[in-house]
């Protein structure tokens, strides 16, 4: 479990937080393995007790909870079984930037909230190329924790991770394009001159 330190307000180790978080999002090779690392990352500075990623495809109604660190059980099995719960979709796509009040987003689900002991939560979306959304959702079992330059950072960490993902695309899409390049030569009979 991560060790509580409530001195990020110096914008020194803010700064040390965004460097790890951003060589982190950088070092990933591919889609899930960029989501791990972010989650990894965010979930091993301080006063950070939870953190999630998902995303939701334009055709689909429902989020995706693609990865995950450091939620109980209970919590956890809320926050993957998120297609029946459209109110708090809704609430996670426009994005909140501290909660206190579970029962405002969760109803009945708080309690579940309240027993792990989480007193914030955060949740950061991004719209991706094609629609697709990304959110980054973080908790704190203290409080007064999240404080505007940490989400400020969040924010930028949030940018990194949409940047990141839309460069994998494309290296996705070129090493497709040379895989067919590659198959449509070695399928011609006889020799090309260039």
């Amino acid at each position: 479990m991560p060790q509580t330190n409530s001195c990020l307000n110096d914008p020194v180790d803010l700064l040390r937080i965004q460097t790890k978080i951003k060589k982190a999002v950088v070092a990933a090779r591919n889609q899930p393995e960029l989501f791990a690392q972010l989650v990894d990352a965010c979930f091993n500075f301080p006063a950070v007790d939870c953190a999630w990623i998902w995303s939701r495809e334009p055709s689909d109604d429902r989020l995706t909870l693609e990865n995950s660190q450091g939620a109980d059980p209970e919590v956890q099995k809320i926050l993957s079984q998120m297609d029946g719960c459209q109110a708090v979709i809704n609430h996670l796509l426009v994005g909140h930037e501290v909660v206190e009040q579970w029962e405002q987003i969760w109803g009945d689900q708080s309690k579940v909230f309240g027993k792990a002991g989480l007193n914030q939560v955060a949740a950061l979306p991004v719209e991706m190329s094609e629609g697709r959304i990304i959110i980054l959702g973080f908790a704190s079992r203290q409080k007064d924790f999240f404080d505007s330059c940490l989400l400020n950072v969040m924010r930028l960490v949030i940018l990194d991770l949409a940047q990141r993902h839309q460069i994998l695309d494309l290296e996705t899409s070129v090493q497709g394009a040379r895989q067919n390049f590659g198959q449509i030569i070695s399928a011609l009979e006889g020799y090309i001159f260039v």
